[in-house]
């Protein structure tokens, strides 16, 4: 009975350890591009990390640097950006080097790659 105690525990450890590993990490420098129905601008996202929380700065051309709050789950990010008083949030999906998605309340889109150093 022990036995099987012990075999099932390290069965279900090994099953967690592969899930932890799989959490995109985006913590860096990204290359950013928004369209808006008032134009296209192109920046530079600088992103950490600290598990589930994001933060950080975005810069955008024509405009100075704004700071970035947000989450991570999975492969889906929210990240609410700072801009000229106001805010907006980036919605989008991960997948390995890339980000894309959608702003809200703007109703524009957004994608970013990462700069590889």
């Amino acid at each position: 009975m022990k036995r099987l105690i012990s075999i099932l525990t390290l069965a279900s450890l090994c099953m967690v350890v592969p899930l932890a590993a799989d959490a995109p990490k985006i913590a860096g420098q990204w290359q950013f591009v928004l369209e808006m129905s008032h134009g296209r601008r192109t920046g530079a996202l600088t992103v950490r990390q600290d598990g589930a929380k994001l933060s950080g700065t975005g810069e955008l051309e024509k405009h100075g640097p704004s700071t970035i709050t947000g989450t991570i789950q999975g492969a889906k990010v929210s990240m609410m950006m700072e801009l000229h008083g106001g805010s907006f949030t980036l919605l989008g999906t991960i997948e390995r080097d890339k980000m894309s998605g959608t702003t809200d309340p703007a109703g524009g889109t957004w994608k970013a790659t990462r700069q590889m150093e």
